[in-house]
């Protein structure tokens, strides 16, 4: 894969297409092929039970039955599906929030990005020294961002929630 940055036919010679010199040497944190195929399953099932969800509710509100509700009663039902939403979606946003604050931690801990022993979807570039505390630092940036606003739109939720009953 030469022309990112890094050659990945083991040799370890920058590729000076991407600005580096050639005889610059720097590690590749090779990818694992199995976490990719399964992260990428993952993401196709979530995609795929978002859409069926979509197309239930999309079902639900376009045939109401013989056992229809009240419009009040429906009203309050979109209320909870929404919030329902909301939380399936955000919460998710929050945990990774804190999961990258303690993966800054690790990462500025053992000054190397990426981990040693973890998994990547693809070829990483390693980086050590003050280059990893940098990714720290913006891992920790972003991961203080998401937490923060997982925790006020959850709280929406819950005011939200309360306040309707």
């Amino acid at each position: 894969m030469s022309g990112r940055g890094f050659d990945v036919s083991g040799t370890g010679v920058l590729d000076s297409r991407a600005g580096q010199s050639s005889g610059a040497h720097m590690q590749v944190h090779r990818a694992d092929p199995t976490y990719r195929r399964r992260m990428l399953a993952l993401l196709a099932l979530s995609a795929v039970a978002g859409a069926a969800l979509l197309g239930g509710l999309q079902y639900w509100l376009s045939h109401p039955g013989e056992d229809a509700l009240h419009p009040l009663t429906t009203l309050q039902w979109l209320y909870i599906v929404f919030l329902g939403a909301v939380i399936a979606l955000v919460l998710p946003l929050a945990l990774l929030g804190l999961w990258l604050l303690r993966y800054a931690d690790a990462i500025e801990r053992e000054r190397r990005y990426p981990l040693p022993g973890e998994r990547t979807a693809r070829d990483v570039a390693v980086r050590e020294g003050q280059q990893a505390t940098a990714i720290a630092r913006r891992l920790r940036g972003l991961g203080a961002l998401l937490w923060v606003l997982g925790a006020i739109l959850i709280g929406w939720c819950a005011w939200t929630g309360w306040h309707l009953g």
